[in-house]
């Protein structure tokens, strides 16, 4: 039998190669497992805000019944600049909710419900700054 005797160089160089080998794999793998967590984050924020935006969607649908509710409710027992404003703000509300906007179809219908509470005024809002 004939053993093959390597240099101390050559076998320097073989663990370099090795090491070269599993250094890229790894890097590799980190970047799949990057991906593959970037993915998983991406799927469960999506199914959260899906339903969030479910809710946030009938909260904003509520409001504007409310709003048109307590606007015909109200019609003789508020100014009329303040009715016009919240009618303006339900109006608005409204095509909010067509463009899904519905954080700002909650805002505005907010807005159109101070109105007829007297919480706000026409009145009042144009002279304040």
């Amino acid at each position: 039998m004939e053993t093959h005797k390597m240099s101390a160089g050559s076998k320097f160089i073989l663990g370099l190669r090795a090491i070269v080998l599993l250094t890229s794999q790894v890097k590799i793998m980190k970047t799949s497992l990057k991906i593959l967590f970037a993915l998983l984050a991406a799927s469960s924020l999506a199914g959260c805000n899906t339903m969030n935006t479910n809710d946030v969607a009938s909260a904003c649908e509520l409001g504007i019944d409310s709003l048109k509710q307590r606007l015909h409710a109200s019609s003789h027992k508020v100014h009329q600049t303040n009715l016009s404003r919240a009618n303006s703000l339900l109006i608005a509300a409204r095509v909010q909710q067509q463009f899904a906007e519905y954080p700002g179809c909650l805002e505005k219908v907010k807005r159109g419900q101070d109105y007829l509470t007297g919480r706000q005024t026409a009145i009042i809002s144009r002279l304040s700054i």
